[in-house]
């Protein structure tokens, strides 16, 4: 009885033991989980405040240009119209609540001393979203480095937004800043990376117009000029760009731009004509199987030496047997050893074995990847 007693209290011991480590595994796990899913929340939320506030600064900068008029002989700074400047945004993904508040989804803000305002719907301190917004303007002119990537009789004033929007729930901060300019003033072409063009391949249609940049536009034209593009031929690309409104090249360094696939790209300075260089596109497989000029034997008729060219090849013929003057002779087994050199752009590289034919030979062989045939004929 007393046994029992001991392994039933040994029994609750161990469970209570079972119990406990358990407990301290699930805890930290449980808490391990909790903070995973708080993560994903947060860069969830945050990634949608960041497209808010681009789409707002984006709709502001339009507002910005369109109401402050500039020219060449106003100075900076500029101030804003009395009573700031209002335009309208609209939330790039609204939640519930802005459906029900707002059916268009639209905003209105005001951006005056310095700060920015939603005039528009309930909540009309905040953004949509929760989001609190805070305003740091500055004007100033460009200068030092900054200059030298700009082209203007008179540098252009720009105005450097700042918005930080606060998420009071998640005690989060979600910043954007942009510069935006407020005078016309034209850029130097700095888009290195031309697209649209890249290495020929044979039987392609060559491009005609490469990609199109928010910077230029750019036609293209092949050496040598072929409709479509041949085997084995190495090819040279003339790219011509034309910026476009409010960029230039003058100014462009020397050998900016690439092309992928090129083994050469030039252009001069201030210039935007793009010379690329390509290797040579891949040679094709000779698949011409049928040798012409090589017919059967005639007693007394004079051997040919080389077979009928084609476009993807040229080739020799020795005769083995017995000749007499130099001519076939009758009851006379011939066998003509052709030799076969591929033109440029073309390649042994690839044919099958006995793939080529000769008319009237009894049996025609070659070794895979090789031009040389074996063609032999019955008796003269």
């Amino acid at each position: 009885m007393s046994g029992t007693r001991k392994r039933r209290g040994t029994t609750l011991v161990e469970l209570s033991l079972v119990i406990a480590i358990l407990a301290m595994i699930a805890l930290p796990f449980a808490a391990f989980v909790s903070q995973n899913l708080k993560n994903t929340m947060l860069a969830s939320t945050q990634l949608k405040e960041q497209m808010v506030l681009e789409q707002v600064m984006q709709d502001m900068e339009k507002h910005l240009r369109s109401a402050i008029s500039m020219n060449g002989t106003t100075p900076c700074p500029i101030t804003f119209p009395t009573g700031g400047i209002s335009f309208t945004s609209r939330d790039p993904q609204p939640d519930a609540a802005s459906l029900t508040v707002i059916a268009t989804h639209d905003y209105t803000y005001v951006l005056a001393g310095g700060l920015l305002t939603k005039t528009v719907g309930t909540n009309s301190g905040t953004f949509p979203d929760g989001l609190e917004p805070n305003m740091i303007t500055s004007l100033t002119f460009p200068t030092g480095t900054g200059q030298q990537h700009l082209v203007a009789a008179m540098p252009p004033c720009y105005l450097t937004v700042r918005i930080e929007a606060y998420n009071a729930a998640l005690q989060t901060t979600t910043a954007l800043q942009k510069t935006i300019y407020l005078r016309n003033y034209t850029l130097i072409v700095d888009i290195a990376k031309i697209l649209g063009v890249t290495a020929p391949v044979a039987g392609a249609t060559p491009v005609t117009t490469a990609t199109t940049a928010a910077e230029y536009t750019a036609g293209v034209t092949w050496l040598p000029v072929h409709a479509t593009f041949a085997p084995g031929t190495p090819y040279t690309a003339t790219i011509t760009l034309t910026p476009t409104a409010g960029y230039t090249l003058t100014g462009v360094a020397a050998n900016l731009f690439t092309v992928a696939g090129a083994t050469t790209v030039r252009n001069d300075a201030s210039s935007g004509v793009v010379t690329a260089v390509f290797p040579a596109t891949a040679a094709a497989v000779i698949d011409i199987a049928a040798i012409l000029g090589v017919t059967p034997p005639v007693k007394g008729a004079t051997p040919v030496s080389t077979i009928t060219q084609t476009a993807q090849y040229t080739g020799t013929v020795t005769w083995i047997g017995q000749m007499a003057g130099g001519k076939f002779k009758t009851k006379t087994v011939y066998t003509a050893i052709i030799t076969i050199t591929p033109e440029p752009g073309y390649t042994l590289t690839g044919v099958a074995a006995n793939f080529f034919t000769v008319a009237g030979a009894t049996t025609v062989t070659n070794a895979a990847d090789t031009g040389v045939v074996e063609a032999e004929f019955p008796k003269t």
